[in-house]
């Protein structure tokens, strides 16, 4: 009776972190579709031809010239391309 119990509780706990492994696989997925979909449209800004203002550390705005630009899209592509696959 005991190997019984002890059976059930081995197959319990490792249904339990089947589950648990499923969400965490799912979470991810999700994760990487958000970080995808804000690359792809960061890219679509950048690729626009309209000025980009970014942030600097101290919070104030400044707009890229070209060669930041260039520089930030080749950075996003990359993003693009390790995310969105």
């Amino acid at each position: 009776m005991a190997d019984r119990e002890m059976d059930f509780r081995k197959r319990q706990k490792e249904s339990a972190e089947r589950t648990e492994k499923a969400e965490k696989e799912q979470r991810l997925t999700a994760q990487r579709q958000e970080d995808c979909d804000a690359a792809r449209r960061s890219l679509q800004a950048m690729e626009s031809g309209e000025r980009v203002a970014m942030r600097d550390a101290r919070g104030e705005r400044y707009f890229l010239d070209d060669s930041q630009r260039q520089q930030e899209t080749a950075r996003i592509r990359q993003t693009v391309q390790s995310n969105c696959k």
